[in-house]
């Protein structure tokens, strides 16, 4: 059995809802432009993977430029900053 529900709002109950719509914060974005080299983005996670039944820890390291859509990968077995200097 259908209900025929009605509800009365007024413009008070609307308009202030809709002024804290408004109040979000707004995003925006600049399309950026890169010369070939001109900037390289890294990012450093953890990975866990099972190689022969075991599994283990590594530490991913991801360089991207974003010019080119080039990434480069590479697994370190820890985090120590001799790693990186090597």
């Amino acid at each position: 059995m259908a209900r025929n529900i009605q509800y009365a709002i007024k413009f008070r109950t609307v308009a202030h809802y809709w002024s804290k719509m408004k109040e979000k914060a707004k995003e925006a974005f600049i399309k950026q432009n890169y010369a070939l080299g001109a900037r390289v983005k890294f990012d450093f996670g953890e990975v866990k993977l099972e190689i022969e039944g075991v599994v283990k820890t590594y530490y991913l390291a991801v360089w991207a430029s974003p010019a080119s859509d080039y990434y480069w990968a590479y697994l370190y077995t820890n985090q120590k900053k001799a790693v990186f200097q090597a």
